[in-house]
C-alpha cells in the first residue's frame, strides 16, 4: 500500500453521491437519519459508529493507493467490521482539489473522504469541501494522530537522498544536507520529481523564496533528469541511469527488499511529509468514512498492515531521529508556506 509513490493511474469509476444528495446528508446529519447523524456528530464507542455505518452500507474513497492494495486493506478491515463495501477512485492528491472543485461546480458525484496532504488543502478548505472538525476525538482518536486542518494522519514519510551503490562507490560523498546537494559534481547523475517535493517542505526551514531560488541554482548547476513518480524515479535510479535521488524512505525499502541496489543518506534538515484522511463536508457516508480512517490509523489496524507491506506508519522511523533539524509542516502557518510554495518549485521543475 503505497500513497507516496502516487502511481499514475487512470481513473476507477464508481458510483458516488450527487449534489442534492451533499445537501440533504449535511442538514440532515443533526437528525439521526439513517447515516446516523447523532451517533457521528456526538461522538460515542466504536461500535456505536459502526451500528451507524451498517445503515449507510459503504465508504467512497479518493486515494492515491493502488485500487487492488486498498481493497485489500480494506478486506483486513472487514474481518471487524463487515458488512461494508468500499468503492473506490484513484486520484493522486496533488490532483484532488482540482477535481473536487470542478465536480463541485458541475454537481458530479463527491467522495466520502480522501487520502490527501496539508499543502493541496487550502483550495478545499476555502471551496467548504473538507470537515475540519469531524469529532475524531469523541471516538477516543490519539491526539497526535489528529491534525490541526481536521485530518487523520496515515503515515509520515521521510524524504532521503537514495543512491545506487554500484554508482557511488563512496558513501561519504553521499550529501549530508541539502544544500550539499546543489553541487556540479552531480551534474547529470541526479533525479527529481517535477513536482516540487520534497524542496517545498525545505521552504519551511529555508524561506519560499530562498527555497525558489535554491531550486533554480539546484537545476542549473546539476542539470537533473525529470522522472515524475516515485517508483519510476527509483527504477531509473536502481538501473543506474542515474547516482542519486530524493525519495521517501517507505519506497526505497521497498526498492531494497526486491535486490536494488540502493542505499540512502537522511540529509539535515530531515524534511517530514504527512498524508492524511480528509472526511469531506456533507458525507454521505460519513459514520462508514470515519470509522474506516479511524480504523486505518489505529496502531492495533491499519498501521499493523501498512508497517508489515510497506515499512510505514502514522510515527516517524528511526531514521528520522538522527539528531538534527527535523522540518514538518504540521501547522497552518508552515502549511500555507508550502502551499504557496509547491507550483512556484513545480514551474522551475516543469511540473504542473
Amino acid at each position: 500500500m503505497r500513497s507516496t509513490k502516487y502511481r499514475t493511474m487512470s481513473l476507477v469509476a464508481v458510483g458516488v453521491l450527487a449534489a442534492a444528495s451533499l445537501a440533504a446528508c449535511s442538514s440532515s446529519s443533526s437528525g439521526g437519519d439513517a447515516s446516523g447523524g447523532d451517533v457521528v456528530a456526538s461522538g460515542g464507542t466504536l461500535q456505536d459508529l459502526y451500528t451507524a455505518a451498517k445503515k449507510e452500507g459503504k465508504v467512497v474513497v479518493w486515494g492515491g493507493e493502488d485500487p487492488a492494495e486498498l481493497q485489500g486493506a480494506f478486506a483486513e478491515f472487514s474481518k471487524t467490521y463487515p458488512g461494508l463495501k468500499l468503492e473506490m477512485t484513484a486520484v493522486n492528491p496533488d490532483e484532488q482539489a482540482t477535481k473536487l472543485v470542478t465536480g463541485q461546480a458541475a454537481g458530479q458525484a463527491l467522495p466520502d473522504i480522501i487520502q490527501g496532504r496539508r499543502e493541496f488543502m487550502p483550495t478545499l478548505v476555502d471551496a467548504k469541501l473538507i470537515n475540519s472538525n469531524p469529532g475524531w476525538a469523541g471516538y477516543q482518536v490519539p491526539a497526535n494522530t489528529i491534525s490541526a486542518d481536521g485530518g487523520l494522519i496515515e503515515y509520515k514519510s521521510v524524504y532521503v537522498l537514495a543512491y545506487n551503490k554500484n554508482v557511488v562507490k563512496d558513501p561519504s560523498t553521499v550529501p549530508s544536507t541539502w544544500d550539499e546537494l546543489n553541487n556540479a559534481a552531480w551534474k547529470g547523475k541526479l533525479s527529481v520529481d517535477p513536482r516540487g517535493f520534497p524542496f517545498n517542505i525545505l521552504a519551511v526551514s529555508k524561506g519560499a523564496d530562498a527555497t525558489v531560488e535554491y531550486v533554480k541554482s539546484l537545476k542549473s548547476t546539476t542539470n537533473p533528469a525529470i522522472i515524475k513518480g516515485s517508483t519510476a524515479g527509483l527504477v531509473k535510479l536502481s538501473a543506474g541511469a542515474q547516482a542519486l535521488r530524493p525519495a521517501v524512505l517507505e519506497d526505497v525499502k521497498t526498492q531494497q527488499a526486491s535486490g536494488a541496489p540502493l542505499d540512502v543518506k537522511v540529509p539535515t534538515p530531515v524534511l517530514v511529509q504527512d498524508t492524511l484522511w480528509y472526511l469531506t463536508s456533507g458525507a454521505k457516508d460519513k459514520a462508514a468514512a470515519m470509522l474506516f480512517a479511524i480504523w486505518y490509523t489505529s496502531a492495533t489496524g491499519g498501521q499493523l498492515l501498512t508497517a508489515k507491506q510497506d515499512n510505514r506508519t502514522n510515527q516517524l522511523p528511526q531514521e528520522a531521529s538522527s539528531g538534527g533539524e527535523v522540518v514538518s509542516y504540521d501547522t497552518a502557518d508552515k502549511a500555507a508556506i508550502v502551499a504557496s510554495v509547491t507550483p512556484k518549485i513545480a514551474g522551475v521543475l516543469g511540473g504542473s
